[in-house]
């Protein structure tokens, strides 16, 4: 395999912007649940969409909700009642984001994640990846950025921008992102992960990229069409339940 990525990957890692992200104040709120929850929920909200539109929706949950069990509750339509940013993924995202949060909730009869702390890197990983409708973007950025393991979250924003630059091989199949996530974990070192991921969102966020979504500042109409479903070859978004009475 050429080399030529791998220079041109190491030549965009200089050029990305610092990251914007002000770690400290995403700290979770004193009546929230844990930081690595918290990421949790912020990094559904962040995939496809981009950092900036996610803190702004999970500011409008916090203000809508008690806490996260609330939350783990809530059906697509009365999130889109909360949430002023929709795109083409919202059902999809809000169907996976319940069934990761039930999945916990069954497993630990709370809504807690502090115990992956306490986890070899290894098994708190297959932990969240064996959850019911986890995506792999998400548990990758839970782990590089609230467990200290070596991540590289990819989704479809961050695949165009790196083979726009040359920066993956071009024979490549990113769909889905398994291998190209793989890829970049061998190429990017351990401690350059962090910022890499960091600085990548705050150039996402700047240029406006969002693949494949639309953004309305409006609310979702009572009689908005559904979204389309996964990407090819994602896993299926979970099936509607009834909603719990817990």
């Amino acid at each position: 395999m050429s080399a030529d990525p791998v220079r041109k990957l190491h030549t965009f890692l200089k050029k990305l912007p610092s990251p914007t992200e002000d770690r400290a104040a995403m700290r979770p709120r004193s009546d929230r649940s844990d930081a690595v929850l918290q990421e949790l929920v912020l990094s559904f909200l962040a995939w496809e969409l981009g950092l900036g539109a996610a803190k702004q929706s999970l500011g409008q949950i916090d203000g809508a909700t008690a806490d996260y069990n609330e939350l783990r509750v809530c059906l697509p339509h009365e999130l889109a009642r909360i949430m002023t940013l929709h795109d083409a993924r919202f059902e999809e995202r809000t169907l996976r984001l319940r069934s990761v949060l039930n999945d916990i909730y069954r497993r630990e009869h709370e809504l807690s994640l502090g115990q992956l702390l306490q986890m070899p890197k290894r098994d708190a990983r297959a932990y969240l990846d064996s959850l019911e409708g986890m995506l792999p973007y998400v548990s990758a950025r839970v782990c590089l950025l609230e467990l200290g393991s070596h991540a590289v979250p990819v989704d479809s924003r961050i695949v165009h921008v790196l083979r726009a630059e040359g920066c993956i091989p071009a024979e490549m199949d990113t769909s889905p992102h398994a291998e190209c996530a793989s890829w970049l974990e061998h190429h990017v070192r351990a401690e350059e992960s962090y910022a890499f991921h960091l600085s990548l969102e705050t150039l996402l966020d700047t240029t406006g990229q969002s693949i494949g979504t639309k953004t309305t500042p409006t609310k979702r109409k009572a009689n908005a069409p559904k979204s389309k479903g996964p990407a090819k070859r994602e896993a299926p978004a979970p099936r509607v339940r009834k909603r719990s009475k817990a």
